[in-house]
């Protein structure tokens, strides 16, 4: 049924009940490709409405192209692809610590969040005709990742000073604001586009807090296990670098621990599997995780004394362009390759596992010790 006039006169009056109505019965739209999913139920969400509807129908009241490339710009802001390179950008430039910390959001931003939009189906606005259709989105509204991904990029950005300019860590309240300006801006292009309602949003939110809790916590346990690798000012004084020559990782002494390494490589290949093999298909963007797997086993046997008794040697902080130019091809071809061909997930992840793992490895122990200055 084609849409006309504004968002107030196309939803509201018993004629729309019907129409919403039969949407929920016509399951066209469900994934049925895919078992094991919960469909949220139409009285659920007229339970929601009242909360929803108003709200939609005044953040899709401004209309056309330059509101339409804004809400997209927006969307493209917080994209989950920005963020899974980090760990491995950041280990290439030598920033360990921030390399950690996004490790660990990067993991649970992609176990946690894919949870309730692989196993539970809730129609998006549009498809129900509760919103004009403005995108397509083929996949469950419940929860919006966009926004979750918003709360991330603030989380990280708060890490990112405190490394750079901050060693004392002291959070200030001012901190705050732009973490409630994002997920707000990027809740109305979500719902300006018609594929999310105010409640995902909302979800969402609870969501990213979750991620950045847990993932904050396991940091934490991390650091007093392994290390920490300090700040960019105070990193040659780190715990998780060694400074005595017996004890150091080169190319001439690599003394790798087999019983860590490969029960975690066959786990992360376990994991990878689970993800694209039926009936689960948890989900088919597991190339993305070719970056943190290999940083995962970076960390741990390479600046981890605790698992080998021997670690790198802190790093020198000056970033050749060679690196740069590293950095930025692996991440085209990684990414790029995941978006542009998706027919088989597991072969594009074995892909990235080995490009990300080879040239982050090879980068860090061969390189720096040769050419400490590039």
């Amino acid at each position: 049924r084609k849409m006309k006039g504004s968002p107030l006169e196309q939803f509201s009056g018993d004629e729309n009940d019907k129409y919403t109505t039969e949407a929920y019965h016509f399951k066209h739209s469900y994934p049925l490709d895919k078992k094991w999913f919960c469909v949220i139920p139409q009285k659920i969400d007229k339970k929601f409405k009242w909360i929803d509807q108003p709200i939609i129908h005044l953040f899709q009241i401004p209309s056309g192209k330059l509101i339409f490339i804004i809400s997209h710009i927006l969307t493209a802001s917080v994209a989950i692809e920005i963020f899974l390179p980090l760990c491995y950008i950041f280990f290439m430039l030598r920033f360990d610590t921030l390399a950690i910390q996004t490790m660990y959001i990067a993991f649970f931003l992609c176990l946690i969040s894919q949870i309730p939009k692989r196993f539970i189906w809730r129609y998006r606005p549009y498809m129900v005709y509760r919103a004009q259709e403005r995108q397509r989105d083929k996949t469950s509204s419940f929860p919006s990742r966009a926004v979750t991904c918003s709360i991330i990029e603030c989380f990280v950005a708060i890490h990112c000073y405190f490394y750079f300019f901050d060693d004392s860590n002291t959070f200030t309240w001012v901190m705050l604001i732009p973490c409630i300006i994002l997920p707000i801006v990027i809740s109305y292009a979500r719902i300006n586009l018609g594929v999310h309602y105010p409640t995902d949003c909302i979800a969402g939110v609870i969501v990213g807090i979750v991620i950045c809790a847990i993932a904050q916590t396991i940091w934490e346990i991390d650091m007093n296990y392994c290390g920490d690798c300090g700040s960019f000012n105070t990193f040659n004084t780190s715990e998780c670098y060694v400074v005595e020559r017996k004890s150091q990782i080169s190319p001439e002494y690599i003394d790798i621990n087999a019983s860590f390494l490969i029960p975690i490589v066959c786990a992360q290949i376990l994991y990878a599997l689970i993800c694209v093999v039926k009936p689960l298909e948890y989900w088919n963007k597991i190339s993305s995780f070719g970056y943190v797997f290999p940083a995962f086993l970076f960390r741990f046997l390479f600046i981890c004394p605790n698992v080998n008794g021997y670690s790198l040697s802190p790093p020198e902080t000056i970033t050749n362009w060679w690196t740069i130019i590293v950095i930025s091809t692996i991440v085209l071809l990684v990414t790029g390759g995941g978006a542009l061909y998706k027919k088989k997930p597991f072969v594009l992840w074995m892909i990235s596992y080995l490009l990300v793992g080879s040239t982050l490895f090879g980068w860090r122990v061969y390189v720096d010790y040769y050419f400490p200055k590039m």
